[in-house]
């Protein structure tokens, strides 16, 4: 029974001494070195789909909202326009949207959004710092309570298009700034 209570002891003394010191801790992230001497950065979005669904403008503002989020810790300003450090072009390739459940006991439906990404940051001298292309983005979206609503066009619906909007700049800030 001693021995038992001493092997307890001697593990939650090893797990507090381990654990407490951050010995296991996960490494930090490495630096943000992309943006070093960036003060300004212009983003500026296309859309080359051959439907056009996607709110190219929508799109830009979100990424600017994201990039100029006190959070980011990025000490610089993105722009719509003008004259920039640098310049973050994504060009929207492909979209689709496909209603995959209409469910109308619960009056809602499942759709599945799919696009494709390509995106560049150039330098002031239009040397290429980053590229990310053929980029493939996937969402789902619930709309709910439709009231007997057919959804035609998913594209369109505002709770969906802001959505989308700030997951995708999100996910592309948070690659960013991990370089």
């Amino acid at each position: 029974m001693l021995n038992k209570k001493l092997l307890t002891l001697a593990c939650a003394v090893g797990i507090l001494v381990c654990g407490a010191c951050g010995m296991f801790d996960r490494p930090l992230p490495p630096p943000m070195t992309l943006f070093v001497g960036i003060h300004t950065v212009r983003v500026v979005v296309t859309n080359k789909s051959a439907t056009h669904q996607i709110d190219a403008d929508g799109v830009q503002q979100a990424i600017i909202k994201e990039l100029n989020m006190p959070s980011n810790q990025t000490h610089m300003r993105a722009v719509p326009d003008g004259d920039a450090d640098c310049t973050l072009s994504l060009d929207i390739l492909d979209e689709d949207a496909r209603k995959s459940i209409q469910d109308p006991q619960r009056d809602g439906a499942l759709w599945s959004f799919r696009a494709l990404f390509s995106t560049i940051l150039t330098g002031k001298d239009g040397k290429p710092l980053w590229a990310k292309t053929k980029w493939p983005y996937e969402s789902n979206f619930g709309f709910y309570r439709l009231h007997g609503r057919d959804i035609t066009n998913a594209w369109t619906e505002p709770a969906f298009r802001k959505e989308f909007n700030e997951s995708l700049a999100s996910q592309l800030v948070e690659e960013l700034l991990s370089k």
